[in-house]
């Protein structure tokens, strides 16, 4: 029973049945333990799908913070697609592109 609402804890549970595909839900009730150990795994699944949205601008912070020099074939379309995709809009000149990337990445 939760205590602030002093109804059951409920797990709902849906299935598709073949061959009608119907939809079933089933509820079960969930003891305080069976309860906390749900709560924990739906906050587990949230943020695995967090780190896994967020991912890759992990790698774009490192490389930023590592303050390595980058070095690649046609490299400047492959900064400017990171840019657009991590960081933000493009600048309008090449000028301020040039002072915002040498911000991020000081040689």
């Amino acid at each position: 029973i939760d205590p602030e609402t002093n109804l059951p804890r409920l797990l709902g549970l849906d299935e598709v049945i073949p061959p009608r595909s119907k939809t079933c839900v089933a509820f079960t009730v969930l003891t305080d333990e069976e309860y906390e150990r749900h709560q924990l795994e739906v906050k587990r699944q949230k943020q695995d799908k967090v780190n896994a949205e967020v991912g890759f601008r992990l790698v774009i912070d490192e490389l930023i913070q590592s303050c390595k020099p980058l070095i690649g074939h046609n490299l400047l379309y492959d900064i400017c697609h990171l840019f657009s995709s991590f960081c933000g809009d493009l600048p309008e000149s090449v000028v301020e592109f040039k002072e915002i990337l040498h911000e991020l990445f000081p040689m």
